[in-house]
């Protein structure tokens, strides 16, 4: 809808009035599903083989990150400018040991 005064200017309509009816539809959609959905799903939900139990692990992306971050050392890097080593130390762990002069 654009606004007659100023037609670069759209009008402001809240938001709850033009998503009211989705809303409710979902959210209706999602309770008929909580009442009809009751029964757990079947046991395994995927199938490891034995070989791999142990060595699989589930986590988010920024999980892994943060791990990678935290146990990096990175002793042995390069850069052609000054600016490489503060571009290095964004990425780095917060506890580096450049940071504290043990290289």
């Amino acid at each position: 809808m654009i606004n007659t005064n100023d037609p670069k200017q759209p009008l402001e309509i809240p938001l709850h009035d033009t998503t009211w009816d989705l809303d409710r539809k979902e959210g209706s959609y999602v309770n008929e599903l909580k009442a009809t959905h009751t029964e757990p799903l079947s046991e395994p939900l995927l199938e490891v083989p034995d070989d791999l139990g142990r060595n699989v692990a589930v986590t988010s992306v920024d999980a892994l990150v943060n791990w990678g971050r935290k146990s990096a050392v990175w002793p042995l890097s390069f850069g052609l400018a000054c600016c490489a080593f503060e571009m290095m130390a964004s990425a780095m762990s917060r506890f580096d040991l450049s940071r504290f002069g043990m290289e």
